[in-house]
């Protein structure tokens, strides 16, 4: 058992120094509790993977946002950023190990694949609303309670 909340907000004070170096500010929109039956340590790499993707599809200084809600017996962690988005043809894709969009040697296209892999041990699932010059936004939805 851990806070979500408590999660969200260390992995945001982490994060936000090298945020910071390209003048992008890391927000957090949390409940002061957010109980789940969850490993810490996999849904911190999830959010580290998001933010990170985050930051580097920003070409210019912005905001990212962090946010975690209730929504239909889940908690819905949301990553929204203000970068250059996904391409249309490209959203099909970004959960295949090795597909990357990044130039050589910025990525090697397993983040997302990851992410996914460790939502759906979770018995989560996770939603994508992109638009090029828009941004993204990475919703990650994770049951409150355990499955049995």
């Amino acid at each position: 058992q851990l806070n979500l909340s408590n999660l969200v907000e260390s992995t945001r004070e982490l994060l936000s120094p090298l945020a910071a170096k390209k003048s992008i500010e890391l927000h957090s929109d949390v409940p002061a509790q957010a109980p789940a039956l969850l490993d810490g340590g996999q849904i911190r790499q999830v959010l580290m993977n998001l933010v990170m993707n985050a930051v580097q599809a920003m070409e210019r200084p912005g905001h990212i946002w962090l946010r975690l809600r209730e929504r239909a017996g889940h908690w819905a962690l949301e990553v929204e950023d203000q970068g250059s988005g996904i391409a249309a043809e490209h959203l099909p894709r970004i959960f295949e190990p090795f597909f990357t969009t990044k130039g050589v040697g910025e990525g090697t296209g397993l983040g997302l694949s990851i992410v996914q892999g460790i939502v759906q041990e979770h018995g989560g699932t996770i939603e994508v609303d992109s638009a090029l010059g828009r941004g993204s936004r990475f919703t990650v939805l994770l049951p409150i309670e355990a499955e049995t």
